[in-house]
């Protein structure tokens, strides 16, 4: 909204249009006014207590021409997100998803 306007120097936020996950894979549309810079997976391999869990990052591929961002899954990771990072280095993340 207009706060996050005026945070942001002008521009908004990106915003997450779609997700979703194959066996191997997750993505995201998403739509921004300022330049995706870059993008990770973050994913736990625990169980358990959220914040007894420990989170690692890899790298995602971001498409700016389509608005798209995949990682490939971990094949043990029991939760992962996306976060996308733009050129001010503001962060937006997907939904979690659960497995």
């Amino acid at each position: 909204g207009f706060a996050n306007q005026i945070l942001t120097h002008g521009q908004p936020l990106a915003r997450i249009t779609e997700q979703g996950a194959t066996a191997t894979e997750v993505w995201a549309t998403f739509k921004s006014e300022a330049p995706i810079a870059k993008a990770e997976l973050c994913f736990t391999n625990d169980t358990g207590k959220w914040q007894d869990r420990k989170w690692d990052q890899i790298p995602a591929t971001v498409d700016s021409a389509t608005g798209r961002v995949t990682a490939q899954i971990p094949v043990d990771a029991k939760v992962f997100y996306i976060n996308l990072f733009d050129n001010r280095d503001y962060v937006v993340s997907t939904e979690h998803v659960v497995r």
